[in-house]
Order: structure tokens, then C-alpha cells, then sequence
């Protein structure tokens, strides 16, 4: 059956404040960000605010699940459509790298990420830790395809491959240059792949 009209506006309003709130937790630290400034970006009332959301704390905990479920489906759509695990890697620095440029929720998520440590005991995954164990099965497929350079671990391309994006959306995220992202992450790729690579790889 189709969403009722007031429904939608919920459904509508909801997902405005995650918007909202991505951007202020994007651009400020959790501590200094206030349900004022999500409200001003939002452009909705107090009332809509708390109908949705019991405090800031519940407001950020929602823009990290949903930067969760985003990042999520980036894994499994690539491993879906990727030719194979350079491909796949090749693939993630793109999409990935896309997503974090247009996306205020997927901003907001990731530099809460990077603070739940103090702000979020609740919070127990290792952010990297996933994006780590995703690019060392694609390095270890690799090097069982014959396709990683000889005395290139797996775990050590991955660390490679992964702290060069996640540096380099640091620094971006310091210069709101989030922008730059794609383009600063397909030049990582170029310069780190040909290195960790037989030097007859196709790609």
C-alpha cells in the first residue's frame, strides 16, 4: 500500500534532519554542535526534532548508523559488480570516494566515527578495522591470482592502500575539501597499485 501523506512527511523530515545534522557534525566537533545549529540547517521545528530524535546523542547515533548502512552497501555492491579483487579496489576507492563528497550523512558519520572512542562507549566496531579486513581478502585474492609483487604482504597493502584514503579524507575533512575527494583518491590509487603490483598486470 502507499505511504499515507503524513507518513511521507515524517519519512521526509526525518531523513532532512539526518542531512542536517551530517552537515553541523561534519563541520563541527560533537561537543561543540548543538540541536540549535542541526535546527537552523533543517529549517523544522523543535517539536519535529524530538518527535524523531530524544537528544543530540540519538540524533548523532542515527547519522552513524545510517553513514553505517551506506558504507555497507558500497561493499556488497562492488563485490557484485567487480571483475575481480584489483578491480574491486580499484572500484571502493571510487565509490567510496564519491559517496563521501555528496554525502552530508556519510560526512557527519565519519568524523563522529573518529570521536566515538570519548563520545560513544556504546560504539564497538573498529571503523578501519573493516575497511582493513575488506582490502586484505582483495590483496590476498590477489597474490593467490599470481597478481601481487613478491614480498608484498597482503596486510601491509591493505594498511597501504587503506591509510593513504583514510589520511587523505583526514586532511580534507580538516580543509572542508571534501570535494577533492574523488579526485585525490583515484590519484592515491595510480600512484600505490602500480607499486604493490607484478609489474605485468594489465591493469
Amino acid at each position: 500500500m502507499p505511504r499515507e501523506p503524513k507518513q511521507e512527511r515524517a519519512v521526509a523530515t526525518r531523513q532532512s534532519l539526518l542531512d542536517s545534522a551530517g552537515r553541523v557534525f561534519a563541520d563541527k566537533h560533537y561537543s561543540a554542535a548543538t540541536l540549535a545549529d542541526v535546527l537552523a540547517v533543517a529549517g523544522v521545528s523543535q517539536g519535529s526534532l524530538y518527535f524523531h530524535f530524544r537528544n543530540k546523542h540519538d540524533l548523532a547515533l542515527a547519522v552513524i548508523g545510517a553513514q553505517a548502512s551506506e558504507m555497507q552497501a558500497v561493499r556488497e555492491d562492488v563485490l557484485l559488480r567487480s571483475s575481480g579483487p584489483i578491480d574491486a579496489l580499484e572500484r571502493t576507492a571510487k565509490v567510496v570516494s564519491s559517496l563521501i563528497a555528496r554525502s552530508a550523512v556519510v560526512q557527519g558519520g565519519l568524523r563522529l566515527l573518529v570521536q566515538s572512542q570519548d563520545e560513544f562507549p556504546e560504539i564497538t566496531t573498529d571503523p578501519y578495522g573493516l575497511w582493513l579486513s575488506f582490502a586484505e581478502v582483495r590483496f590476498a585474492d590477489a597474490r593467490a591470482q599470481g597478481l601481487l609483487r613478491a614480498g608484498a604482504a597482503p596486510a601491509h597493502a591493505a594498511w597501504l592502500f587503506v591509510s593513504a584514503f583514510m589520511g587523505t579524507k583526514e586532511i580534507l575533512s580538516y580543509r572542508r575539501s571534501w570535494s577533492e575527494l574523488p579526485g585525490r583518491a583515484e590519484a592515491n590509487v595510480a600512484l600505490i597499485l602500480p607499486a604493490l603490483l607484478n609489474a605485468d598486470h594489465p591493469g
